[in-house]
């Protein structure tokens, strides 16, 4: 507990910590030790790893350029966004209400992440295809 809250209290803004291979134990624990120094925390399933990030002037940014995005329209990030500020983007998204996916720029040849505010449309997409039965299939007009 000690370490943990020692490491996570020196973050500066735009910094994170990645823990990786965690025990149950220890993962309630940096969740906790999170919680209490007010950062925010992503949890990648593919491989149990948490990021713990301190917010700072690129959260802003990202937030700034969120709150500009119109419903049924998308922000495209930066393909050269590290993957840490991919997860930082990712959370700041689905906070705000947005979908984001991570496509591979080809020009690139590096992942990048889109954020799509849903609108209307969406949401009733959304709601179509989850009350589809196995083996339906439906059609949407644009």
């Amino acid at each position: 507990y000690d370490t943990v809250f020692e490491q996570l209290s020196m973050l500066q803004p735009d910094e994170n910590a990645t823990f990786q291979r965690l025990s149950s134990k220890q993962e309630v624990v940096i969740k906790q030790v999170a919680s209490m120094l007010s950062l925010k925390r992503y949890y990648r399933e593919s491989d149990g790893t948490i990021l713990v990030c301190r917010f700072g002037d690129f959260a802003a940014q990202v937030r700034k350029q969120l709150e500009a995005c119109e419903f049924d329209d998308n922000v495209e990030f930066p393909a050269s966004l590290d993957e840490e500020k991919r997860c930082v983007v990712a959370m700041i998204a689905e906070e705000m209400g947005f979908w984001t996916c991570i496509e591979h720029n080809i020009v690139l040849n590096c992942p990048q992440i889109i954020a799509v505010r849903p609108g209307e449309f969406a949401s009733t997409v959304w709601n179509q295809l989850e009350e589809l039965p196995p083996g339906n299939w439906c059609t949407f007009s644009v």
